[in-house]
């Protein structure tokens, strides 16, 4: 009986031992998965801001697929994909964020009006480049491209 005794508490040592160890590992999984996600986001940031496009849209292709509805990332893809010249896909993006009336983000309209404007739906990126123009201050509108994106499309016309 003894003898049971010890196997018995032996057992629930090693029981407790291993459920312990699963769930803080559990714990800490999600905890490192959130913390792997943010250092996946600032090495995006940091090629995006570097010009690195595809590196940058890759990385946010991989955040997009656990998070779909993050602001930030369909953006900064949206952005990858004007600068990658795939427009469509660009617009797409830009279309989702419509959706969940997240238009207020710097630029989003400058970049929606460029991917209208090379589909050719040049009255619509005209409204678009003009709600640009009107969200930026006297010392923004003398250093920026909108004025021009705008003459080409009156100019296709």
């Amino acid at each position: 009986m003894i003898c049971f005794f010890y196997i018995h508490r032996f057992y629930l040592k090693f029981f407790l031992l291993f459920f312990l160890m699963n769930s803080s590992s559990i714990l800490y999984g999600q905890k490192d998965n959130k913390a792997v996600d943010h250092i996946k986001a600032l090495a995006a940031k940091d090629k995006f801001y570097a010009n690195d496009f595809r590196g940058a849209l890759i990385e946010y292709k991989e955040l997009l697929a656990k998070n779909q509805n993050d602001p930030d990332y369909l953006y900064y893809s949206g952005v990858c994909l004007v600068n990658l010249k795939k427009y469509d896909e660009g617009l797409e993006l830009f279309e989702r964020l419509k959706k969940m009336n997240v238009e207020n983000i710097k630029d989003y309209h400058l970049y929606v009006g460029i991917c209208l404007h090379q589909q050719e739906k040049l009255d619509e990126a005209i409204t678009e480049f003009e709600k640009h123009k009107s969200s930026l201050t006297s010392k923004q509108i003398k250093d920026n491209d909108v004025f021009q994106y705008i003459e080409q499309c009156k100019t296709a016309k």
